[in-house]
């Protein structure tokens, strides 16, 4: 099965004050300006901003509010989403979401061993 890296995500304390960081300061080009959402354009892997004080996303349960998030999250794009976390279970990674549905496409994550969000992204057909 084939990861590749997706997208890097920040959670971060001030969305203003770091968009205004990666922006102005060290030029990059902001993609897409959302609320609570903001991805900044740097080639091959895209970072997205987001705001610790919201959920992770609307309607699910991720550890609630993501307040004690550890601050990053890495996300790999897929093909193959349910066989790789069959897979992960079967050699005990904990899974933290289950694969599910979102309108962008399927999600589930898990954490690393220093407890960092590890995203599998499977875009839809």
């Amino acid at each position: 099965m084939q990861l590749r890296l997706e997208e890097f995500v920040l959670w971060v304390r001030d969305l203003d004050l770091s968009v205004a960081f990666y922006r102005d300061r060290l030029g990059l080009s902001l993609a897409i300006d959302r609320e609570h959402w903001k991805v900044f354009d740097t080639g091959a892997v895209r970072l997205c901003l987001r705001p610790r004080s919201e959920p992770y996303a609307e309607g699910i349960e991720r550890a609630g509010r993501v307040e004690g998030h550890p601050g990053s999250e890495v996300v790999f794009r897929t093909t193959e989403l349910d066989d790789l976390m069959h897979v992960l279970a079967g050699q005990g990674v904990s899974i933290e979401l289950p694969p599910t549905e979102m309108p962008y496409g399927r999600i589930a994550s898990l954490r690393d061993p220093d407890g960092y969000s590890v995203t599998l992204f499977e875009a839809p057909n």
